[in-house]
């Protein structure tokens, strides 16, 4: 039990810096994060420690970074920070622990031990963000790379508040509240340190007053987190899109390394360390293993500079009398006063909404699963996988987990019938309740974090008459005792008549390059004028050049392949290939074929200021490019590349073609999602930054004559992420799709960023026909002095019912006998009801055909 606890006021802190002049690793909350994210699929035996403690998880996953404080007793304590961040700290500590503290422990001893599950957790993420990898697509090198001229320490400094600026408003944080109460073992730290630089050299009192100083950088972050996140998005296009999902060193990616870490340190507290190895490097940890201990590719650079600076940069009515201290035996619990909460509430309130429903539209189904993070629709696909005629909708959750098998991921079935795919209204049904027969699943063949799911594709591969499932798992490693290599795998199922059940795959396509990480994209195309679909493989970051230059190429259907089969990805891109056209551009992240055209996204091309195309402080970055490749088909379409013009637009991000206006003028549709849109707010004028459009051109045997623009109303929305054609009400005209994944209610600089604190996204529908606009498509007299508003100039809106779902990134459209139906996900909507955060979610709706 732990000793009678006196609450006190903490006085003695001196504030941060007031300016905020210039945005400067993980911070605080991204750290917090992190090991929240580990310690919900961690299944060791200590897992109840951290799970029931998570002031120490907390305490001790922003702990190491405390005394790069320049306020910290004046900066003089930061080789303390650099020490802690060390396996030689954990390895004191370890020692200190078993020899002060033997089992069976109390409940005073679990929140040291929770503390040190922390303090690892930061060490494993440090080592992920700042790691200098041997083939350098580490995520803060590739930040470097693709948004500042290949400057590592601008970008290292940039990150450490983008990071926590980011995260705190992308994603719904309710559980948030935690993160800012930490409890710190002060006493059992000073005899730490006293055993590692000797007795005295780190006393009590500036543990306490550095530690009160990090929550206080904290508090501030989180109470003007949007002022910052407004500051940090538009810099930084990468931030923005792939902190979350990057590898290595993503926050999911590293979350499952914090948990494979973890399981060493519980078998270190099991069995002491006489039976582990632990070098500097954390990653490298293993314990009771008969492996040769592999060579790490990661090797750590320093991280002091970015810390210090990014400690100037916060700023926010924060004092010191917002900190409370509540003594606890070997230690104190902090947290943030009542007064503190009360100004987060008012500023919520302040600027509220209610929440809307989707205007106009016949809901039918909500799908959701009850697994944390599962990401639930990052894929859609759709083919008629059980041979019934109808077609069947197809779901990636790369994100889907068990304990201790983080990110492992899933595919979900649902079946359709004549009527379309099965709905119960607006209750939400499980997918992964079992007894439902209108549903099923894929698992994956491996435990591995290989995110399998991450793309699916539907195609007769081996010509039998019976549609296969090719799924990629991009995180795969071909070398599971040394699994940071990333190289990827597909994997085909094959179909068979009348079955709904896929239980191994039939071909595997390996690639031999670490961090070639194949499987990120698929998608089908006639290749070769069979009337066959072919599989088309899109590969960003497959490295001929060591620098993700990217390539797409094909695996062309036949009859010849045997019943189990190894492929691999060098030998489909020696047969046929499309690289893409410089280093970092990422060809082929989004690769589609549709009506024999073959088109493929390079959303971090940029145009170069010197021959050669070496990064150059003066190139235009992340500008974007899209090529299209005809490959036979029946329309007149030219093969092309399409640029971009200004830094950041992303230009290609997504696009389609179709018969918008009637059945002969071919229209194609191309986003650029980072496009600076000039509106008007009550007649004044306003620049919406990375706000998007999406640019439809007539394709003419002349070329491309622009016909029409569409453009988004909000800051920082991506709008244009996702377009697509279809038709939806069966009347004869395609529709358009454009989705904004980061849509919210900021009306741009009338009213302070600080006041908006939700984002949802939106997907909106404007329908084909003699009324689908043309010139500015989203801007009419019925604006009411606030334009462009898309919002009013579309037929349908999709609007999610979690807040911050990120809708708008993907959807499907199948197509029935008398209805069609619209598949919307939302890959990060929580689930309230039953407690589970951003599992993701599918919307079904449907349409009478005309």
């Amino acid at each position: 039990m732990s000793a009678p606890m006196s609450k006190t006021v903490i006085f003695t802190v001196a504030l941060l810096s007031p300016l905020f002049c210039m945005i400067s690793g993980f911070g605080p909350i991204s750290h917090g994060i992190i090991s929240y994210r580990a310690s919900v699929y961690f299944g060791a035996e200590e897992f109840k420690i951290v799970q029931e403690n998570p002031d120490g998880l907390f305490g001790g996953s922003v702990f190491p970074d405390v005394f790069y404080d320049p306020q910290c007793s004046e900066g003089n304590y930061s080789f303390v920070s650099d020490a802690t961040k060390s396996t030689a700290f954990l390895n004191t500590s370890i020692n200190y622990l078993l020899t002060k503290y033997p089992k069976p422990w109390s409940n005073v001893t679990h929140k040291l031990v929770s503390f040190l599950y922390g303090v690892l957790s930061h060490q494993v993420a440090d080592y992920m963000w700042y790691g200098e990898d041997k083939s350098q697509q580490g995520f803060l090198t590739m930040m470097a790379r693709l948004n500042f001229h290949g400057n590592f320490q601008e970008a290292a400094v940039f990150a450490e508040l983008g990071s926590d600026a980011v995260l705190a408003y992308d994603l719904n944080l309710d559980h948030v509240k935690p993160f800012l109460e930490w409890f710190v073992p002060v006493s059992d730290l000073v005899n730490i340190y006293a055993l590692m630089f000797g007795e005295g050299k780190v006393p009590y009192e500036v543990v306490e007053n550095c530690t009160v100083t990090r929550l206080i950088y904290l508090m501030k972050e989180k109470l003007k987190v949007s002022e910052y996140y407004a500051a940090v998005a538009p810099n930084s296009p990468f931030l923005m899109t792939q902190l979350l999902d990057y590898f290595p060193g993503g926050v999911d990616d590293c979350a499952g390394w914090v948990i494979r870490k973890w399981n060493d340190l519980n078998f270190m507290f099991e069995n002491g360390l006489s039976h582990c190895v632990i070098p500097s490097n954390p990653l490298q940890i293993q314990c009771n293993s008969s492996t040769t201990l592999q060579q790490s590719s990661f090797t750590l650079r320093n991280s002091e500079i970015a810390k210090t600076e990014a400690w100037k940069q916060v700023s926010a009515s924060v004092y010191s009398s917002d900190v409370l201290k509540m003594q606890e035996e070997s230690g104190f619990r902090l947290f943030p006063s009542d007064t503190y909460w009360r100004e987060i509430k008012k500023k919520h309130q302040l600027f509220q909404k209610k929440r809307r429903r989707t205007k106009d539209l016949n809901s039918i189904g909500n799908y959701f699963v009850n697994n944390t993070f599962a990401k639930l629709g990052w894929a859609l696909t759709s083919g008629d996988v059980d041979s019934d005629e109808y077609k069947d909708l197809l779901i990636g959750a790369p994100g889907y987990s068990v304990k201790n098998f983080p990110q492992t991921g899933k595919v979900f079935i649902l079946f359709g019938n004549k009527t379309g795919l099965p709905g119960f209204g607006y209750i939400a049904v499980n997918l992964d309740n079992t007894p439902l027969n209108c549903t099923g699943y894929i698992k994956s063949p491996t435990k591995q974090q290989s995110r399998f799911g991450s793309s699916i594709a539907v195609v007769d591969i081996n010509l039998d008459g019976v549609l296969d499932i090719a799924v990629g798992a991009p995180a795969f490693s071909n070398d599971e005792s040394n699994s940071i290599t990333y190289n990827g795998v597909i994997y085909v199922f094959y179909g068979t008549p009348k079955s709904r059940h896929f239980l191994r795959p039939n071909i595997t396509i390996s690639c031999q390059p670490e961090f070639c990480r194949l499987g990120s994209s698929l998608s089908t195309v006639d290749f070769n004028g069979d009337g066959h679909e072919d599989l088309v493989i899109g590969n960003p970051f497959y490295l001929p050049t060591d620098n993700q230059t990217g390539v797409v190429t094909v695996l062309v259907s036949k009859d010849t392949y045997k019943a189990q089969q190894n492929l691999t990805f060098e030998q489909l891109v020696e047969n046929w290939r499309l690289f893409g056209h410089q280093d970092n551009g990422w060809f082929g992240a989004r690769s589609r074929g549709k009506d024999g055209v073959l088109m493929a996204s390079e959303p971090f091309y940029r145009k170069c200021a010197l021959p050669g195309c070496p990064l150059n402080s003066q190139d235009i970055q992340s500008a974007g490019a899209v090529t299209f490749n005809n490959t036979g088909s029946k329309f007149k379409f030219p093969s092309m590349t399409l640029n971009g013009r200004d830094e950041f637009d992303l230009t290609g991000y997504s696009a389609d073609f179709g018969f918008p206006y009637d059945n002969t003028s071919l229209i194609l549709a191309v986003s650029v999602p980072g496009a600076m849109v000039y509106g008007e707010i009550l007649t004044i004028p306003v620049k919406l930054r990375w706000t998007g459009t999406v640019i439809l051109f007539n394709v003419t045997t002349n070329g491309l004559v622009q016909v029409a623009h569409f453009d988004g109303d909000r800051k920082l929305a991506m709008f244009g992420s996702f377009i697509k054609f279809a038709d939806l009400n069966g009347d004869g005209f395609d529709d358009l799709l454009i989705g904004a994944p980061l849509h919210s209610d900021d009306w741009t600089d009338l009213i302070p960023r600080f006041l908006n604190i939700d984002e949802d996204g939106r997907l909106y529908i404007f329908y084909g026909g003699s009324n689908f606009p043309t010139g500015n498509a989203t801007f009419t007299k019925d604006c009411l002095g606030f334009s462009p508003c898309p919002w009013k100039t579309a037929g349908d809106m999709v609007i999610p019912v979690s807040p911050k779902a990120y809708i708008g990134r993907d959807a499907e459209v199948l197509e029935y006998p008398t209805k069609t139906n619209l598949v919307v996900s939302a890959v990060r909507s929580t689930d309230y009801f039953r407690g589970f955060p951003h599992t993701g979610s599918i919307y079904i709706y449907t349409f009478d055909k005309k």
